[in-house]
């Protein structure tokens, strides 16, 4: 790092939050007592990368200049494909690790179908089927797209894994590369596994003398899920190490697809899931027919959409107009200005499409949920295909070394719950705390630990409490280790009645997380022994974890803040006026709440 008081770039050895900021400590800077000096980030620059290669390049696996880069074969020589993760070095290792393990008798997997789909818009994901599960074993029938303007230059290599925990493989299944030649962003491919090959790969030893519905019977009561996981590799550097650099699906599902569901989760495994601590920000899965809570309000939430949940690490300032202009501005500069981008450590940045919302808020006529800081709403926005009626809660925030954290949920539903009709099924869906309905427990978690505790009455109705409209202008910010932060500007409009109250706010938000295996990690009272299923949600006992403030992605987040809003603003991050929830502020403007 540069540091203006300093002659020569030197090395971080260590950082700490001291309220809003980041500090940090430099190889050989010692005070005249020998004690540590910290340094607060906006008096450091980054300095000119240096390419090291090997382990200590794929320990960085992003792409450090505009667009994303992969290492071919025909950039390195032979014998340093397998170490720089060339499609070629990739495939040899597949190859020699397939014979190695099945010898004459592998999995069937399917030839790579490609075609192409100029309308896919996402980032990128891994699309599976329910499996098919027959006497003999499992077939798995996977989809994998990319979007052609992330797609890596000059295309994507895509391995897809078999696992049965985050992180822990089983099985690389097949090595794909869309874009390259004529092979179009998408691709389907089928994987069939027996029985008798899926125990090899666990190590398990099945009854004695077990076969067909017995052998299937006891590996399904054993294996409730596993889980095929895509990863998007990139180079750092041109010619560097080829590193993940996204990744979709898994046995936790990210993105809503890639676990693989052969039974139901019981009570007791959901509940044993509980005593390890979920760390992810976001966690869900998509609503299928052996979902309990979908069993039981089936008429009410709609069926493959998720119920996801959240730990959302924000900053959010209520500016005021001037401010809002001015921040708008300067990322509009910040855009243009290589090396201002680069002081800042971020490696790519571009605006994304602008948003048109309307929040419709719903409460009590007391205003029980306000009133405690609950927002619990309707969004719709522009655009939105017909029938989306995405319906969330924002719930109760916890705060660890002056970091913020705020749990939320969100499903799709299906009925009104301003209806005079149809509104009760929704306000049993919002009490209902049986386990598998994370939704109600965090709305029930807010209002039993807020700092005016109260449950969900009988008599308690929902009706609309106040509209709010926005404009919403976003960049996404892209750092290392494929973490990207999202910037929004938002100009909102409350409306209750006749009253109305414009507000302008900015926000700084974990828009993708890092590809840190680490960060992800559970921590709790389980006894140790490797669990062999996930639960798709967040408890509100997951929000209480002080982890969350040493998670890299959380810190590089927390470190681009510290520069960002100075150059945004001029001022500091804690000297500007943190906001939080819109809809508290806005009610409060309106006189809805005292």
């Amino acid at each position: 790092m540069n540091v203006s008081s300093l002659p020569k770039p030197q090395k971080i050895t260590g950082h700490r939050l001291v309220k809003e900021r980041v500090q940090y400590s430099l190889e050989g800077q010692l005070d005249p007592k020998g004690e540590i000096v910290w340094f607060p980030s906006w008096n450091l620059r980054v300095a000119a990368p240096v390419s090291t290669g090997g382990a200590q390049e794929a320990a960085r696996p992003s792409a450090v200049r505009k667009g994303h880069v992969l290492t071919t074969d025909a950039q390195v020589p032979e014998s340093e494909r397998t170490a720089k993760k060339t499609p070629g070095g990739l495939r040899m290792e597949f190859e020699e690790e397939r014979l190695r393990i099945w010898k004459s008798n592998p999995p069937k997997v399917s030839d790579p179908q490609y075609s192409a789909r100029n309308d896919y818009s996402k980032f990128a994901q891994i699309v599976t089927e329910p499996p098919v599960v027959t006497e003999t074993g499992i077939t798995l029938h996977c989809q994998i797209l990319c979007n052609p303007e992330h797609m890596a230059t000059p295309h994507d290599l895509v391995p897809v894994t078999l696992e049965i925990q985050d992180n822990t493989v089983l099985d690389r299944i097949t090595l794909l590369e869309p874009g390259k030649g004529t092979n179009g962003n998408v691709c389907d491919v089928e994987v069939a596994y027996t029985y008798e090959q899926l125990a090899q790969l666990l190590k398990a030893t099945p009854p004695s003398g077990s076969s067909g519905a017995a052998l299937r019977d006891w590996f399904i009561a054993e294996y409730p899920q596993l889980g095929v996981k895509a990863e998007w590799l990139t180079a750092q550097t041109e010619g560097g190490t080829n590193a993940p650099n996204h990744f979709s699906g898994g046995i936790k599902g990210k993105g809503g697809s890639g676990k693989v569901k052969l039974r139901p989760l019981t009570e007791s495994e959901l509940k044993a899931a509980e005593r390890v601590r979920l760390s992810d920000w976001n966690a869900g899965e998509r609503l299928r027919s052996d979902r309990a809570v979908y069993v039981k309000y089936a008429d009410v939430l709609r069926p493959g959409e998720e119920m996801a949940t959240g730990i959302e690490a924000e900053a959010e300032y209520d500016v005021g107009k001037d401010a809002h202009a001015g921040a708008l501005a300067a990322m509009a500069r910040l855009l243009g200005d290589q090396d201002a981008r680069a002081d800042m450590g971020i490696l790519e940045m571009k605006r994304l499409d602008d948003k048109i919302t309307t929040d419709t808020y719903y409460d009590t006529a007391a205003k029980d949920l306000l009133s405690r800081g609950i927002g619990l709403r309707r969004r719709h926005c522009e655009g939105d295909a017909p029938g989306t009626f995405l319906f969330s809660v924002k719930g109760r925030s916890a705060e660890f070394e002056h970091e913020r954290f705020r749990l939320s949920a969100q499903t799709q539903l299906l009925l009104n719950p301003a209806s005079e009709t149809e509104g009760p099924r929704v306000w049993a869906l919002c009490r209902d705390t049986m386990t598998d309905n994370p939704f109600a427990r965090i709305v029930d978690d807010a209002l039993t630990r807020s700092t005016r505790p109260t449950s969900w009455g009988e008599g308690w109705r929902l009706e609309v409490a106040l509209t709010v409209s926005s404009t919403r202008i976003k960049y996404s910010i892209e750092l290392r280790n494929g973490t990207t932060v999202e910037f929004s500007a938002d100009t909102a409009t409350a409306t209750s009645g006749q009253r109305s109250s414009t507000r302008y706010c900015v926000e700084l938000g974990v828009g993708h997380p890092g590809l840190v295996a680490t960060d992800s990690a559970g921590s709790g009272t389980s006894t140790g022994t490797m669990m062999r299923y996930t639960r798709p949600y967040h408890v509100p006992d997951d929000l209480d974890n002080p982890a969350f403030v040493r998670k890299s992605d959380f810190q590089q987040f927390a470190a681009l803040r510290s520069l960002l809003v100075p150059y945004l603003f001029g001022r500091k991050p804690d000297e500007l006026t943190l906001g939080g929830n819109k809809a508290i502020t806005l009610a409060h403007d309106l006189g809805l709440l005292t």
